[in-house]
């Protein structure tokens, strides 16, 4: 599945829409596309990352009430 992230000042990347996933644990791989398809998709290397949401710190735009069973999170990466 892509999930797009655009650039933001500070070399940040977010996400427009949230990720929603029905497990607390998942893989995932980031893949560079180029939009204008002047080159090929580039997709790191190496062993999938995991992303354990439970152990991750909460977002700022978290914005969820407390009587949901949902939450936003961050995950901070480099490539």
């Amino acid at each position: 599945m892509k999930h797009p992230l655009y650039w933001t000042p500070g070399h940040i990347w977010v996400s427009k829409k949230p990720l929603v996933t029905s497990t607390p644990i998942f893989q995932y791989r980031y893949t560079m596309d180029d939009e204008e398809k002047r080159h090929d998709a580039v997709t790191e290397e190496g062993l999938l990352r995991i992303a354990d949401l439970p152990a991750l710190p909460t977002s700022k735009e978290d914005k969820v009430d407390k009587f949901s069973k949902t939450r936003a999170v961050m995950i901070e990466d480099q490539w």
